[in-house]
């Protein structure tokens, strides 16, 4: 049985075998709706820990890196969930996330001699660079280039 819950759980699961995540909060908060049916999704450990380094993030202040580094912005952190969890079945070799020092979170993919760099920033936009070899190949963001993003791992 599902308890009735008001925001979404902050918990990933020991072993990412199965979390509740809730990716439609924005939605019932704006609607007034107050009974909230958590989606069951099951996600890999790398996923899993992955979401876990960002609540980790999460909780930075200014200057976390003891040179002035921002705070990793909100709107940053929720888009990089977001993204992490609407596409971890998708065949993205994720690598890396961490934060910037201008409060945006970096993500890293690497397979082979191909990695790509995807940059979320405060404004809500992004930021796309697509590597081989150490050449860059794309700039661009991922509104524009999604499809590049997968093709280029999966050609």
């Amino acid at each position: 049985m599902e308890a009735l819950l008001n925001k979404r759980p902050k918990s990933y699961g020991e072993t990412g075998n199965s979390i509740i995540f809730e990716s439609l909060t924005d939605f019932w908060s704006s609607s007034g709706i107050s009974t909230v049916f958590p989606i069951r999704a099951t996600f890999t450990d790398q996923i899993s820990q992955f979401l876990q380094k960002l609540d980790h993030i999460e909780q930075l202040g200014n200057n976390w890196n003891g040179y002035g580094a921002d705070t990793p912005s909100k709107s940053a952190i929720q888009n990089t969930r977001q993204f992490i969890t609407e596409n971890s079945e998708i065949s993205l070799p994720f690598y890396f996330i961490a934060p910037g020092v201008n409060g945006e979170i970096m993500l890293e993919f690497s397979k082979d001699e191909k990695a790509a760099e995807l940059f979320f920033l405060d404004d809500g936009t992004t930021e796309l660079l697509l590597f081989e070899n150490d050449n860059t190949i794309l700039e661009g963001t991922l509104e524009n280039h999604f499809s590049d993003l997968i093709n280029f791992f999966n050609e």
